[in-house]
């Protein structure tokens, strides 16, 4: 499994293809390639993850912001 350093955060990739299998992506919805997916804001944040909120489409390479409103959290 893929580890992160604890000193430093480590590149992070949003599109599926180099993100899945990185454990980047904190929130418990996941990845759903070339799909829209509703992120909710999470109780708490793991350190190295990202956590996007708000509805956003999951594509190859990137994640893009489909609802009027969102953002994302990193710790």
């Amino acid at each position: 499994e893929f580890e992160h350093s604890n000193f430093k955060t480590p590149e992070l990739y949003f599109g599926y293809k180099f993100a899945q299998g990185r454990n980047q992506l904190g929130s418990n919805e996941g990845f759903n390639p070339n799909n829209i997916v509703t992120y909710s804001e999470p109780n708490n944040l793991e350190l190295h993850k990202f956590y996007p909120i708000g509805e956003w489409k999951n594509l190859e390479d990137s994640m893009e912001m489909v609802s009027n409103n969102g953002t994302i959290k990193l710790h």
